[in-house]
């Protein structure tokens, strides 16, 4: 919000070339507050492009084991440490199509993650209390034990990220 104040008011002193009123307008904010947002978010893009790309390659590759009855990715399967059930069942494709376009999505938000802010803000939540559920189910059932390495800190550290780098809200200004 301050940068946004500050710019504007800029653009006349820079157009003026009044180099002490633009010294006042800047003054309010600390040196290290437009660098650390620039890191900020940086690191939020490419947190959300890392997070994007391994959703894709892992509910594409769910999604060709579904297409193919691809039977190692079903209870008993090498490969069912990958997947939370049965890859054949009515869950799982839609779970995946969930995921794919999540994916993308975490694409489109490292573009500008404050234009995509609400995107974000649910993206967090819904993968960090899905985190602390899987948690307790995960104890419970010695199938499920496996996800304490693979999708808990997986869903969990897209949300720590989003939280730790994400933009802050900017207030209207009337």
């Amino acid at each position: 919000m301050h940068f946004t104040i500050s710019y504007l008011f800029l653009q006349p002193v820079a157009f003026c070339n009044h180099t002490k009123i633009a010294k006042k307008v800047f003054l309010h904010l600390p040196k290290k507050t437009i660098n650390e947002t620039g890191k900020k978010t940086k690191n939020l893009q490419l947190s959300l492009r890392i997070y994007g790309t391994l959703t894709l390659l892992i509910f594409g590759t769910l999604s060709i084991a579904f297409i193919f009855k691809i039977p190692d990715f079903n209870p008993g399967g090498k490969l069912n440490w990958l997947i939370w059930d049965d890859v054949f069942g009515h869950v799982a494709p839609m779970l995946i199509i969930i995921y794919l376009v999540w994916g993308v999505y975490y694409f489109v938000a490292a573009q500008n993650p404050a234009k995509y802010l609400l995107f974000l803000n649910f993206s967090m939540w819904a993968n960090l209390f899905h985190g602390l559920l899987m948690i307790p189910m995960a104890f419970n059932e010695s199938m499920y034990h496996s996800k304490f390495l693979t999708d808990i800190p997986f869903i969990l550290a897209v949300s720590i990220a989003i939280y730790v780098w994400r933009p802050v809200e900017s207030k209207a200004v009337n």
